[in-house]
């Protein structure tokens, strides 16, 4: 159950716009589950308006928004899924979304579920994220135990601009992303930590290019399994002077930590007159099958990850 508080003291001056909100209870639902993704259905009355996926697309902020698996094979559709289920944890935060994975499904070995936010009318300038997240020690501790590295498990993924449209290469394309991964080190026993990388695409192929990373840092916070941790996320757009990231997370029962706070870039430089972000993955589960799936698999379980009470806000800093 979602439960959002207005805290006159932590009152900032600039307006401050409800975008979405859920904590995936009443009648939210997830319908017409195909091999290349599936719908959002329902309300949530529990959560504060706006906060049903029927209208949600109604929203100048979200545009079109679905769940997608991205298959290259329908064969193995059933390979994946996201699903609305009880808390694991059974302590009383009733509904919550969880994803799922035993194989591969997109192109060079990786598999993917994401929720989409594409298009949206009116850019975030001033963009602010909270979900809660869970990762199950059967999926993840074969993941800590095994020694080979894992180089990225992206958990959110923030385009200020995209590549897929318009086409790369057309005068309006400028493309930039935020990526948040989930990492870990070589070395058996080695801990889960977050990464968070601000890079463009200067050519077709690749992203991140020599000068195209414009920012990476991350945490030597170990990531705890088995607890809902609180993630927040703010990005202001701007420059490499005003341009702002904040990430903040809260495990159950643990005093908040701000992980990251980066002042640089959150558009590509090269666009002239940055709109805002209009394309996001708010809650994206989407890595290589050897480095991750192929472990937890291998350990009789699949990867799987936990998310509840999402937050989308317009002009909501993190203090």
């Amino acid at each position: 159950m979602l439960n959002i508080h207005t805290c006159r003291s932590c009152a900032v001056s600039q307006k401050q716009t409800p975008v979405f909100f859920s904590g995936f209870e009443g009648s939210s639902a997830i319908a017409n589950q195909a091999s290349e993704g599936a719908e959002l259905s329902g309300s949530d009355p529990s959560a504060p308006w706006p906060n049903s996926w029927d209208s949600a697309a109604s929203s100048p902020y979200i545009g079109l928004l679905n769940l997608q698996y991205q298959d290259y094979d329908s064969l193995r559709h059933g390979n994946r899924r996201a699903e609305i289920v009880s808390d694991p944890t059974g302590c009383g935060r009733g509904n919550v979304l969880k994803y799922w994975m035993t194989d591969d499904n997109a192109s060079f070995h990786r598999g993917r579920i994401q929720m989409n936010c594409y298009g949206a009318e009116k850019g975030l300038k001033d963009y602010y994220q909270k979900t809660s997240f869970y990762l199950p020690s059967e999926s993840f501790q074969p993941i800590i135990n095994d020694s080979s590295e894992v180089g990225f498990l992206t958990i959110r993924e923030i385009w200020n601009n995209n590549n897929w449209y318009p086409a790369f290469g057309e005068q309006e394309a400028y493309p930039f992303r935020i990526n948040v991964n989930v990492i870990k080190h070589v070395g058996s026993g080695e801990p889960l930590h977050l990464r968070v990388i601000g890079e463009l695409q200067s050519r077709p192929c690749c992203w991140g290019e020599g000068h195209d990373r414009l920012w990476e840092e991350e945490t030597d916070f170990s990531l705890p399994l088995n607890v809902w941790i609180d993630l927040e996320l703010y990005i202001k757009e701007g420059d490499a002077k005003s341009g702002r990231f904040v990430l903040a997370l809260t495990p159950k029962d643990e005093p908040r930590r701000i992980l990251f706070d980066i002042n640089g870039a959150t558009y590509n430089p090269n666009d002239p007159k940055p709109d805002g972000i209009k394309y996001f993955n708010p809650i994206k589960m989407y890595t290589k099958d050897y480095i991750t799936i192929d472990k937890c698999v291998s350990a009789g379980d699949s990867l799987k990850m936990y998310w509840d009470d999402l937050e989308l806000w317009e002009g909501k800093r993190i203090k």
